[in-house]
């Protein structure tokens, strides 16, 4: 779980792309699959600190390329530079 946590780009990448080749193959067959993909893709999105509208663009054919140019605005850290090094500290209020 910790994986999809630190690559939210690929694992909404690959829950579309997955969902994309089901729509080609299967048809109007691939809609029950949604039911296991769209809520991983919104989990996706929310974790990325967008609002769940984003989401919607799990339907549109080639959508989630979009999800990849969205930035991160929920980060639990971030990356400083002390003494020329490059260190990660906690988010604090100054932030």
């Amino acid at each position: 779980m910790n994986w999809f946590k630190r690559h939210l780009n690929w694992t909404a990448s690959l829950v579309g792309l997955s969902w994309n080749i089901l729509l080609i193959f299967k048809g109007i067959e691939a809609i029950p699959y949604a039911l296991f993909f769209f809520p991983v893709y919104c989990w996706a999105v929310a974790r990325k600190g967008r609002t769940l509208w984003w989401s919607l663009t799990f339907f549109i054919p080639l959508g989630w390329i979009a999800f990849l140019r969205l930035e991160n605005r929920k980060v639990d850290e971030i990356l400083d530079i002390k003494d020329g090094k490059i260190i990660a500290r906690p988010r604090d209020e100054n932030d």
